[in-house]
């Protein structure tokens, strides 16, 4: 049985007051102990073989580097849309027709380089504001990523 000193007003006769509502909840707490997962049977019959006993940070950390794998390894073939050419340098169409067609689109090329079968265009728009483009240099399809080239 549980007693509480009481400082405040008193709840019965002398200091000490009987509080039946924390009496109950000896009941309850005496069976609760903690189990580890090896002594745990609802989970682990008999003969069945057991998961390590890893804390939830591991697992956690585990699944999070399991996802960014996957990530990585998916990510460039989700994100392309297009890319640069694998065909040799004589098949490139020339740099001056990707001039004249962003001339066009009134674009003030700065530069134009060839890296890894793509154009990369360093160019200044209307409004003065510098741009960077990719192209792929065979079909002079443009690129998504103006960093295509550079890989």
């Amino acid at each position: 049985m549980c007693q509480i000193k009481s400082a405040g007003p008193k709840f019965g006769k002398g200091d000490d007051a009987d509080v039946s509502q924390l009496s109950a909840l000896d009941r309850y707490a005496a069976p609760m102990t903690v189990m580890s997962p090896s002594d745990r049977t609802d989970r682990n019959p008999t003969g069945a073989a057991s998961a390590p006993n890893l804390p939830n940070g591991a697992i956690m950390y585990r699944t999070l580097v399991l996802a960014g794998l996957a990530g990585m390894i998916a990510g460039p073939a989700l994100a392309a849309s297009g890319s640069c050419s694998t065909a040799p340098k004589s098949q490139f169409k020339p740099k001056a027709t990707l001039e004249a067609q962003l001339t066009g689109e009134g674009l003030t090329v700065r530069q134009i380089k060839v890296e890894n079968g793509c154009y990369e265009v360093y160019a200044v728009d209307k409004a003065g504001k510098k741009v960077n483009l990719a192209y792929n240099a065979e079909t002079l399809e443009k690129l998504d990523n103006a960093e295509a080239g550079e890989n």
